[in-house]
Parts: C-alpha cells; sequence; structure tokens
C-alpha cells in the first residue's frame, strides 16, 4: 500500500534573476531595496505545509529503486541549480560570479549535501560548527546572541580572521605542503556570531574576487544570509534554496528508512526503525494528520520516524517533536531547550506570543514582522522587552526568506510548529 502523497495545496518552482532591479510577487520589492541585491541569481523551490515541494522523478527514484544513494545525492538531483554547482565543482571554470550560498531553514540537508560537494576534486573543506565547538570551552570567545532582561539566554563563539588579502584561507584545515585548494566549501555559518559570520562572508567576497578560477560554497540559514545582505553589499552572490523532499510514496519510505538506520544511533533503535513498514508508518499518519507536515528529509522526517518507531500504537504529541527539534537548537546554537528552566520558560513564552500575534498565509505559511517589533516577557526580574526578530532568527523553529529586506518574511516549520505555539 503506497503511502498517500500529500495534499496539493500549491506547488511553485521559479527561478528568478534579479537583474538591476527585479520583482518578487508578492510583496514586490521595491527599487530601492532592490538596489542592495542585484544582481543576484536564485533558484529555489518554495515549499510549505501539506504540498509536494519536489517530485521525484527518474533517474533519481530509478536509482532509489535500486539502490541506496545518500540523502544528500538525492538531494543535489532534485535541484537542478545544485546539479549545475557540483558539476562546476568537478570541472572547474573561471568566472567572475563564483559564490553561492546554500540556504534552508534548520535540519533541512545542508550538511549531507556539502558531505557529497566535497567529494570532488581539489575541494577544501571548513567546517565551522566544529570551530564553533572548540570555542564554546572559553567564555571570553562568545557573545551574547539572545538577551532578554537582564539575562542572556544563549551565546554564539567567536571567531577571529587575520586582516589579510587571502584569509579565508586561514580557516582551511591543510599542510604547508598541501597545493592550494581549487574550491572552498564552508558549513555551519549560522553557528558563530553574527560578528564573526560578517568576516567570514567578506573574506569570502575578497577571496572569491581575487581568485575567479575558484569556486566558494558557504551553507547557512536564510536569516544569516538576510543579515549580511542589509550590512552589505550582496553582488554576485547566487543563493540556491536547498529543496524539502516529502517522504511519500513507499520507494521513498524505503529509502529514507534504510538511510535513517545507516546514519548510526543506538543497535535498539536501529533494530526498531529496520522493522517499520510504509504501511505501519501511514497507519501512524491516518490516526494523526498533522504528523504529515513533519515527513519530509532531514531532521523533521528523522525525528517523526524514530517516535512512530519507539511508539507504534500510541500517539506522538507536537510537543515532544518540538522538543526534538529545541534539544538540537540548544546543541548546535546555545538556545534554551523546551525544558522547565527560567530560560526556556521566557523563550517559550515569547514563541508562544509570537505565534498568537501574526497569522500567517494560508498558502505559503509566511507571515511579516515589521521592523524593530518586540513581545513583552515575564522575567524573574519584572517585565522585559525582547525583539521578534532576534526570538526567531536561528531558533530552529523557522523558515526566514533571505531576500526581504524591507521587514522579516519568515514561517514556522514544519507547519504544525505554528499550530503548536499559537494554541498553547
Amino acid at each position: 500500500m503506497p503511502i498517500n502523497p500529500l495534499t496539493s495545496a500549491s506547488y511553485a518552482s521559479l527561478i528568478i534573476a534579479i537583474s538591476g532591479c527585479g520583482h518578487r510577487p508578492p510583496p514586490a520589492t521595491t527599487p530601492e531595496s532592490c538596489s542592495q541585491i542585484s544582481p543576484i541569481e536564485i533558484s529555489h523551490s518554495l515549499f510549505y505545509g501539506r504540498r509536494e515541494d519536489v517530485i521525484l522523478r527518474d533517474p533519481i527514484l530509478s536509482d532509489i529503486r535500486r539502490g541506496q544513494p545518500a540523502l544528500g545525492e538525492v538531494l543535489i538531483q532534485a535541484e537542478p541549480a545544485l546539479a549545475a554547482l557540483r558539476y562546476r565543482l568537478q570541472f572547474g571554470e573561471a568566472s567572475p560570479n563564483n559564490l553561492y550560498y546554500l540556504f534552508g531553514p534548520a535540519g533541512i540537508g545542508k550538511t549531507p549535501i556539502m558531505s557529497q560537494l566535497r567529494l570532488a576534486p581539489g575541494v577544501a573543506f571548513i567546517d565551522l560548527s566544529r570551530k564553533a565547538e572548540q570555542q564554546r570551552q572559553y567564555r571570553d570567545s562568545t557573545r551574547a546572541d539572545l538577551v532578554i532582561g537582564q539575562d542572556t539566554l544563549s551565546r554564539l563563539p567567536v571567531i577571529s580572521l587575520p586582516n589579510t588579502a587571502n584569509a579565508l584561507l586561514h580557516l582551511v584545515p591543510r599542510n604547508a605542503r598541501d597545493p592550494e585548494p581549487q574550491s572552498i566549501l564552508i558549513d555551519g555559518l549560522d553557528e558563530i556570531d553574527p560578528t564573526s559570520i560578517a568576516l567570514i562572508l567578506q573574506a569570502a567576497r575578497d577571496f572569491a574576487k581575487s581568485h575567479p578560477h575558484m569556486t566558494i560554497v558557504v551553507a547557512g540559514r536564510g536569516e544569516v544570509f538576510r543579515r549580511d545582505l542589509i550590512r552589505n553589499d550582496a553582488r554576485g552572490i547566487k543563493l540556491i534554496r536547498i529543496p524539502a523532499i516529502p517522504i511519500t510514496d513507499s520507494a521513498v519510505v524505503r529509502w529514507y528508512l534504510r538511510d535513517l538506520v545507516k546514519m548510526g544511533g543506538n543497535d535498539s533503535l536501529k533494530a526498531t526503525l529496520g522493522k517499520l513498514t510504509p504501511e505501519m508508518i501511514q497507519e501512524a499518519l491516518d490516526r494523526q494528520p498533522e504528523l504529515q507536515t513533519f515527513m519530509y528529509s532531514g531532521l523533521y522526517g528523522n525525528y517523526v520516524l524514530k517516535r512512530i518507531a519507539e511508539n507504534r500504537k500510541l500517539d506522538i504529541p507536537t510537543s515532544s517533536l518540538v522538543s526534538d527539534l529545541m534539544s538540537r537548537n540548544q546543541t548546535t546554537h546555545s538556545r534554551p531547550s523546551a525544558s522547565g528552566s527560567n530560560f526556556s520558560e521566557m523563550y517559550l513564552d515569547a514563541l508562544r506570543q509570537v505565534a498568537r500575534r501574526y497569522k500567517p498565509d494560508t498558502v505559503s505559511g509566511y507571515f511579516e514582522v515589521p521592523t524593530g517589533a518586540v513581545v513583552c516577557v515575564q522575567t524573574p526580574r519584572g517585565t522585559a522587552t525582547v525583539d521578534v526578530e532576534s526570538v526567531l532568527a536561528l531558533s530552529g523553529l523557522v523558515d526566514v526568506d533571505p531576500i526581504d529586506n524591507a521587514g522579516f518574511r519568515v514561517r514556522f516549520w514544519p507547519a504544525s510548529v505554528y499550530t503548536y505555539f499559537a494554541g498553547r
């Protein structure tokens, strides 16, 4: 019995080339804001909620049925811009526009894609998340990321660079005898302090201009690019949106389960996941239709399938999946988890207020947050205001439009996360 596809509310896949001044419907991009971002090449699939976002066709489905391609490989094949980028990395070509930014929400699959791209010859890989983890042990090497009142809820590590023309090479792990790399991949950009992000992106711009024969690829969340877009001139950067693959038909489900088992975890969980069938998963989805919004490749699908494997006959509360996402973001971005600490309660209160205040678009799920919007949060020392964008950005629970610099265009992701916070 095949898994029923998600209800198709709408489907859009578009390539926008902005040159001089362009428009993204809706809302239209104003000439003033557009002048800051042109020219950027954007290739992405809009996605949200209960609909098919990526239609997997042959030869991808043939590969899935025949063997066991890695998640990163399927994501690359599903997005033509990613496939073209990999071709460029493999064969190389000189170009004045050789800086790429791969973006998407937390857990969408940025690292699996980068793992596949780094297999190309002559690629140097910079793992900022590993450098960030090394920095977290030093209190002096971190800066406040989110503050409510007098309480610092999270801190992000600071990474410094020398003030030199080839500063980017300072981050490349290489021996003195290693040849100069042909391409550079940078992963984990959103896991470091915004000031460090600005330095690294500027170093990437400078290096790309002075080395037109090399390709520079950076992966991060949409809010990170948006922040830098407002601060700097982003001309020449090519944006590629990472697709979300619905885990819908039976062949995709079986492939995804095999890939999930291969990824790791304890032996007991592997054995339990190995016994799951598409029919068992469909039974859980029929019982709880809201779980379908989590049935996408990446952490969302991982968490819901693990929960189904552990509790096949029991309902899975959305709160447990939100808790999984928040716990992961506590590890990567030092944000509070969903536990009962004072910090967690302040954080959860702010998220609840945002979800109740802003009504998302019924098709896309996006809502617009005016610049400077705040919510009031009760702290142990009284009421404090906190910036809405600061609460949502890097929360690991949202998808941010990276090019809407007139305001803050955002949506909770997956869709059930909004329903969870708005209804609490």
